[in-house]
């Protein structure tokens, strides 16, 4: 988590940042304590407000942006009902929910995106099927920055580009509760809150909210958005064409479309509500990110930091000398959707070293990101890059090299909240536009290299062609065999 002050004129003012736990109570859960959520929140206000008393006290507005899918869930007394189902949970997988009443089809052609594990109705089917107590207190499920707002606030909504990853008519900007009877969830429409644009105001601190954050009541909180929006719009990707590949504990690549331009045909990925009134995100978003990156470094280099790794793996040739890495962690979305995917190494010989591994895990995460990249509509324009592996000058190279495609990388950090900055300007009546140009560093892929890479993609996804029925054997013997 990360809470800024920025100014009226766009600049970084001071930044606090907090660490905060993941929960993995069994197998494919991923999952966050609420309350913990909202006191990591509170702390770095107080770090802020010690730190900047001045500024503190002209503070105009408030926003938030942050992951989406899961389902934070609240009772009717205000509190938690349960942790937080997260985005890259999998429990969903046990669930039988198959295409056989033609959900998919009707998601295809009611604009609603397809159906997936991290949704927030699916988990809600999940824990009435398993936590019956628990479902039934609940009074409403909502989205991360949704239950900080209501914390700061009182006020419980939601806002077009959370709603828009499940059970949203996306062009139209209503919920389709019909998706809900496909699901055994039928009269459940009171559950999911009311919507708002990003840049409206959805209530103002109160006195509670006051006394535990140091902030003043009154101060108008907006909306806010889905993280992926507040980067897009942070780095400008804000036009027709524009598109940002975030890489992140989950990587993403998104292009900003038109009304007119919306496309439900292929099922691959989602389009959402962008940030922007009258725009659209093409997302290809998967469930594996650089949190891949970070596991495959502490299983084979565990006391080696990613600046030596690097230093090393940056003059290996593409294709770590024959060694793939599937980085499927924690399933798979994009550009495939499977709950039972894992990850795996192959080619592995005895020659092969640690680097050959971690180079491996760096080039699997750029062959996922190709597959994303080609469900895009065409275009030869660069791509915008950010989040926090961009600052991987290696990985930036890899994936400018795997897509043969030029990355620009805005030379700020942080574009998540220079995004939803632009939203709380709109919301308390500033301009959202603001005048300056950002610097960009620049990453040209190698023609080379480029083709080695095209080539490695074949032994790649015609490895991956073949797991399918592995990962449905492995999840039945663990169904089985696992206690």
């Amino acid at each position: 988590m990360k809470a800024a002050l920025i100014n009226e004129e766009n600049k970084l003012v001071d930044l606090a940042a907090a660490d905060l736990t993941v929960l993995h109570p069994f197998d494919g859960a991923s999952e966050a304590d609420m309350d913990a959520t909202w006191e990591a929140l509170c702390s770095l206000l107080h770090s802020l407000a010690e730190r900047n008393p001045e500024s503190w006290e002209g503070i105009m507005g408030i926003g938030i942006t942050g992951q989406g899918d899961g389902a934070w869930m609240i009772n009717h007394q205000g509190r938690p009902a349960r942790p937080a189902v997260l985005w890259n949970d999998t429990r969903t997988k046990v669930t039988d929910i198959t295409d056989r009443d033609g959900l998919k089809r009707y998601c295809q052609e009611h604009s609603v995106t397809p159906i997936f594990q991290g949704a927030n109705y699916y988990i809600l089917k999940w824990v009435k099927e398993n936590e019956p107590e628990v479902f039934r207190c609940i009074a409403k499920v909502v989205h991360c920055k949704d239950w900080l707002n209501f914390k700061l606030t009182g006020n419980l909504a939601t806002d077009f580009s959370d709603t828009s990853t499940s059970m949203l008519n996306t062009p139209e900007r209503t919920y389709d509760f019909e998706v809900l009877r496909f699901l055994g969830l039928e009269g459940l429409d009171h559950l999911f809150a009311p919507n708002l644009y990003s840049d409206e105001i959805t209530g103002y601190i109160n006195e509670e909210a006051a006394k535990k954050t140091g902030l003043k009541a009154g101060i108008p909180v907006v909306a806010g958005s889905i993280d992926v929006a507040g980067v897009a719009a942070g780095a400008g990707a804000v036009e027709a064409g524009d598109t940002i590949a975030i890489i992140g504990t989950t990587c993403c690549v998104t292009m900003v479309l038109t009304k007119p331009q919306l496309d439900y045909a292929d099922t691959r990925g989602s389009i959402l509500c962008h940030q922007v009134r009258d725009r659209f995100l093409r997302l290809m978003a998967m469930s594996n990110g650089t949190a891949s990156l970070d596991w495959v470094r502490k299983m084979v280099l565990p006391n080696a930091s990613f600046a030596d790794i690097e230093r090393q793996i940056s003059p290996m040739e593409v294709g770590s000398e024959g060694v793939i890495f599937q980085p499927y962690l924690y399933g798979e979305r994009a550009p495939f959707r499977d709950a039972s995917a894992t990850g795996a190494f192959l080619g592995i010989t005895a020659r092969h070293t640690a680097l050959h591994l971690i180079r491996a895990s760096y080039e699997g995460l750029a062959m996922s990101l190709y597959g994303c990249y080609q469900a895009l509509p065409n275009s030869d324009a660069s791509i915008y890059v950010a989040g926090g592996g961009a600052a991987s000058n290696v990985l930036c190279q890899i994936i400018s090299d795997c897509l043969g495609r030029k990355l620009q990388r805005p030379a700020i950090s942080e574009l998540g909240i220079y995004g939803i900055t632009r939203a709380i300007r709109k919301g308390i009546g500033l301009s959202d536009k603001v005048e300056g140009s950002v610097g960009i560093d620049l990453f040209e892929p190698n023609v080379v290299r480029h083709q080695r890479y095209m080539e490695l993609s074949q032994l790649f996804t015609g490895a991956l062609h073949q797991m399918d029925s592995w990962w449905q054997a492995r999840d039945r013997f663990l169904k089985v065999n696992q206690k």
